[in-house]
């Protein structure tokens, strides 16, 4: 459909996909005469004229066009009122402006001869005029409406009269009564604020404008009063926030408070101290890093290769990275620095490389003297590492740990305690990077009883025997097996000649 109202474009705007209509936005001026009519079964093929004729009143016609476009389920509604002669107006007149359906109005002015009387930048859009403080006489009416684009459209004006009786107007001259609720004089104020008042009147009030340093803002015409301020649109410094209560004859109470802007809008400045830029790392590695705002850091977010590792909320800004979770390689590590209005600040990537040692020691034992009839003896054997070596340990069985000397290459450890039987002993090094090596050897501790005679057994009691030393009691007890009889050793507590014959025999298989 088609319709060619008297609104006037001041720059190009995009119209809305399901309307064919010479203009962007659809305005529409509902004066207290505008009325509206529903059409139903229009073929949405074709295109349909309407008119309808209505009276103002003086008695002179006047000419509106309604028009829904039915091929929409939710069809927008477009109303153009012109009028051919005056309409008459007294006390509040309300005006009030449709948008259609996807058409993105972010303000309306509302004009009287061409000069502003108010705006409303949210839906409704609407205003309320009074007229009680107007001379008599005709007046010209229009809107201004300003698309999300910064298009702008103006409506042709409506010739409205004023009557000369304005009944209101002398009988009230009573001020409402006003004041701004929030924010409280000489806050700091930042990003999107409510600005509210409170507003009462003896017969009642009719509107409130609020400003800001004397620029209207917005038009509140009902309780509660308020408008939200972007303050994010207005430089950093101090305003004068200040709101107008009018009542319907034209009464005005103004108030006013000072307050501050201050949004912060710069980033934190955050920088890697450790590690170097291509530095070598290996075990536990601190990642430091500095930060800093105009007005405080809310917290550091630490990544290693893009994931997030660690939130730090305070200085020291450090986090442990433990190296041995991560295969040798280079990564590379970042970080996010925040302040509380959401301000960011990056740092320069810091590249390092990770290198940990995963080869262990090399561990051997030197062989062990068994079987032996001692509880005790000299270990020992080598042990070499790629970085060094941090420990050896022996181990006797299930008892606790003792540390051996380490010398160069070397290693050993007097043990003591052997018991009887089979001892099993575990050797471990451990290098500086936690590798760990592992050998085990075996010991069999004998009674003297137990240990089968050798010809040096012979040797060294036939060297007791004629040289008449001394033996010691473990020689005793090996050497003394003289006499035998009956199959058996009768010590006499005595090394003599008789102890190597029996020892003698014994090798040949004679007893």
């Amino acid at each position: 459909m088609k319709i060619s109202p008297p609104f006037t474009n001041t720059c190009p705007i995009r119209l809305p996909a399901q309307l064919l209509v010479f203009w962007a936005l659809a305005v529409c001026l509902l004066l207290p005469s505008a009325a509206s009519a529903a059409i139903s079964q229009l073929d949405p093929a074709a295109s349909h004229f309407f008119a309808v004729t209505s009276y103002g009143a003086t008695g002179l016609e006047s000419i509106s066009f309604s028009v829904v476009d039915n091929a929409d389920p939710n069809p927008p509604e477009v109303v153009v009122n012109t009028a051919t002669d005056p309409l008459p107006v007294s006390g509040i007149t309300a005006i009030r402006v449709q948008v259609p359906d996807g058409v993105q109005i972010t303000r309306v002015q509302f004009l009287v001869n061409s000069v502003s009387q108010g705006e409303s930048t949210s839906t409704p859009f609407a205003f309320s005029w009074s007229t009680a403080q107007l001379a008599p006489g005709d007046y010209q009416v229009a809107v201004k409406a300003t698309d999300n684009t910064g298009g702008e459209l103006v409506s042709d004006p409506i010739t409205v009269s004023v009557s000369a009786q304005d009944p209101v107007s002398t009988t009230d001259t009573e001020r409402p009564v006003l004041s701004i609720a929030a924010p409280l004089s000489g806050a700091t104020l930042a990003g999107s604020v409510t600005v509210s008042a409170s507003a009462t009147d003896n017969v009642g009030v009719a509107r409130v404008e609020f400003y800001v340093n004397g620029v209207l803002q917005a038009t509140s015409n009902s309780a509660p009063y308020l408008f939200t301020w972007n303050t994010l649109i207005f430089a950093n410094g101090s305003y004068a926030l200040s709101a107008k209560a009018f009542d319907a004859a034209g009464n005005v109470a103004e108030s006013s408070i000072n307050v501050a802007v201050f949004n912060d809008t710069v980033p934190p400045i955050v920088a890697f101290s450790a590690p170097g830029a291509g530095q070598v790392v290996k075990g536990s590695v601190p990642v430091t890093l500095t930060a800093s705002d105009n007005v405080g850091v809310s917290r550091v977010e630490l990544y290693l290769n893009g994931l997030l590792q660690a939130t730090l909320n305070a200085a020291p800004y450090s986090y442990a990275w433990d190296t041995s979770r991560v295969a040798n390689g280079n990564y590379s590590w970042s970080a996010k620095a925040y302040d509380a209005a959401g301000n960011l600040g990056t740092a320069v990537e810091r590249v390092v490389q990770v290198l940990n040692d995963t080869t262990p020691p090399t561990l051997s034992i030197n062989p062990a003297t068994s079987p032996s009839t001692s509880a005790s003896q000299l270990l020992s054997g080598s042990v070499q590492d790629d970085d060094q070596v941090a420990s050896v340990t022996v181990q006797i069985g299930s008892q606790a740990p003792l540390n051996a000397t380490v010398i160069a290459s070397s290693w050993s450890l007097q043990l003591t305690g052997l018991a009887l039987g089979q001892n099993l002993i575990t050797v471990r090094a451990n290098d500086r990077s936690g590798n760990l090596a592992t050998a085990t050897t075996a010991i069999q501790v004998l009674t003297p009883s137990q240990v089968p005679l050798t010809l040096a057994d012979a040797q060294l009691a036939l060297e007791i025997a004629t040289r008449g030393t001394t033996p010691t009691p473990e020689q005793l007890a090996r050497l003394d097996v003289a006499p035998y009889v009956d199959g058996q050793s009768h010590p006499n507590g005595l090394v003599d000649i008789g102890d190597v014959v029996v020892i003698l025999l014994k090798l040949v298989g004679k007893l």
